[in-house]
């Protein structure tokens, strides 16, 4: 087995004033705004107008089917490619306008450009088809918040893509998907709560969207066994807790696989055809990928969970949630967790899976929003210069993480704080590009970072070590079954 390494994230950089206990509390919030399916920000709590009431939860949900597909949705190819994306989180074009509400909404948010979701979301569409595969899938946090609308219209995309294309789509919920409470609409100069969805919701809406294809569904959450080919099939995991979100008036961050739900993956053993390759997906991760803030996207039951598909021969997840591209891997059960990062934020990327015999190999690309823009006459000059524009936005939000005011208050010149704040901007783009290897030496013979080296600053100077352990370059990697 071949593993190669790659790490990407997401970030909300607000600067904040003050001395030294103020570079500790941002140092605090830049760490946790980099982990973007948490519920601490974006909240409608403040200030929100005709407030409705959130979707209740929806707890009937359909029993145990074990059953055959037809043909026609089982690609004929037996190694399928497949088109790995994550955490799109689209807001639907209905429930948004350019107004100053909407604005501040996207600029106090954790770096993702949800007011540009649907247009890159359709240029990946458009790149899907030129790559020539048979499948998408979507690793959970689809909607920018749960919003009914935006499901409709991510499945009505997907549906369409089908349609002309024959590629089918698999998804299954995020965090941020069903149950909803901050799902909103900006219209009008004012937020607005809106429809959410429970899980049955879910399931009628992207029924063509993998839940056609089920030879197995659990009747305890979302979860279900695809058959991708003959000889490949993938296990679909809802890992999300939104049974209290209600309750709680916002959406659970954290996940786990009920037992229910690993009983029904240990009865897949008698599904299953032997010898078939089998991986599966899921939102929350199954490894922890950083120490740091490993609480709410780790699977709270990880290692149950990595027992019971151990049980089926599956030794590797897809997953997202954390918004950073990243492969783990345990020295202890030879068990790979992947990480597909946010497409909705820098780089904007996506991964491509191409299967076979032996095992799999996974590749990132970018989506080519700038073309995309330019074949559709769109006349908005971000996205006409997208790839430098996304990448500029991206630096400055970076290096805006680092208050020049509070570091020169311990006694850095001006100068010196303004080296440490470009190191951790440089340093930042490459973690979520997956690209920290290749300047590592350009950072360590740095002037910045070794200032950093004599800052006693809380948070943040861990942070910058976090992004320099990795040893691999981590856009793609190889798997063998």
């Amino acid at each position: 087995m071949k593993v190669f390494l790659k790490k990407i994230e997401n970030a909300d950089f607000n600067k904040k004033k003050g001395k030294g206990a103020g570079l500790l509390f941002l140092s605090f919030m830049m760490c946790l705004m980099l982990w973007g399916c948490g519920q601490a920000y974006d909240s409608p709590r403040l200030g929100a107008e005709n407030l409705d009431t959130a979707a209740p939860v929806d707890e009937a949900m359909p029993s145990d089917e074990t059953h055959d597909k037809p043909e026609m949705l089982v690609s004929e190819v037996d190694y399928p490619v497949i088109e790995m994306v994550s955490d799109t989180h689209i807001l639907a074009p209905s429930l948004h306008e350019d107004n100053e509400t909407f604005r501040r909404f996207c600029e106090s948010g954790d770096g993702k450009l949800v007011q540009y979701s649907d247009v890159i979301f359709n240029a990946f569409i458009e790149d899907v088809k030129a790559a020539g595969a048979q499948y998408i899938m979507i690793s959970g946090d689809l909607t920018t918040n749960g919003e009914k609308a935006s499901h409709q219209w991510i499945a009505d995309q997907l549906t369409a893509l089908y349609h002309e294309t024959g590629i089918k789509a698999l998804v299954v919920p995020g965090n941020h998907d069903i149950n909803n409470p901050y799902a909103l609409s900006f219209l009008e100069g004012k937020r607005q709560y809106v429809d959410t969805v429970s899980p049955e919701d879910f399931r009628t809406i992207y029924e063509n969207c993998g839940y056609d294809m089920a030879v197995s569904k659990d009747s305890h959450s979302l979860s279900y066994l695809a058959k991708l080919s003959d000889k490949v099939y993938a296990l679909m995991l809802d890992s999300c807790i939104y049974d209290t979100n209600e309750d709680l008036g916002y959406p659970v961050t954290g996940g786990k696989l009920s037992q229910s739900t690993l009983n029904w993956i240990e009865s897949l053993q008698f599904v299953i055809p032997e010898g078939a390759k089998i991986f599966s997906v899921s939102h929350h991760n199954l490894l922890t990928h950083a120490e740091m803030l490993s609480n709410g996207y780790t699977l709270y039951n990880d290692e149950a969970a990595r027992e019971s598909l151990n049980q089926l021969g599956i030794s590797l997840n897809f997953s997202g949630h954390i918004h950073t591209q990243d492969v783990k891997v345990s020295q202890v059960d030879d068990f790979a967790d992947v990480v597909t990062g946010c497409l909705t934020q820098h780089p904007q990327d996506y991964a491509e899976i191409v299967t076979s015999e032996e095992g799999l190999q996974y590749k990132v690309h970018p989506v080519t929003v700038k073309n995309y823009a330019q074949k559709q006459g769109l006349s908005d000059d971000f996205l006409l210069d997208f790839d430098q524009a996304a990448s500029q936005l991206f630096y400055d939000q970076s290096y805006k993480m680092v208050s020049l005011e509070d570091l020169m208050a311990l006694g850095f010149t001006k100068e010196e704080a303004e080296e440490m704040a470009d190191v951790v901007a440089r340093l930042n783009g490459a973690y979520f590009a997956g690209q920290e290897v290749s300047i590592k030496e350009d950072i360590l013979n740095s002037k910045g970072y070794a200032l950093w080296q004599e800052a006693d600053v809380p948070f943040m100077k861990p942070y910058i070590e976090e992004m320099m352990k990795d040893t691999t370059p981590g856009d793609h990697f190889e798997w063998a079954w």
